[in-house]
């Protein structure tokens, strides 16, 4: 279970996007972008899993902007 205040501020966060949505909503699409990710490639994850840690294949996965 959640506080009134919690929720509270969850609201007034889902306002605050709605407004933003509403100002401009290209700035939402973008979302999010601050994270380290912006967007994963859930395709791609879901055919080439990397299942062990191999130092090569992070190195090239960096060398390409991929970070993990």
């Amino acid at each position: 279970t959640e506080s009134k205040r919690t929720l509270d501020a969850f609201c007034d966060a889902l306002l605050a996007i709605a407004d933003e949505a509403r100002e401009n909503l290209e700035t939402l699409r973008q979302a999010p972008t601050t994270a380290p990710v912006r967007r994963l490639d859930e395709v791609r994850a879901a055919r080439q899993p990397i299942l062990k840690y191999d130092p090569e294949v992070f190195a090239r996965l960096r060398a390409e902007g991929i970070t993990m």
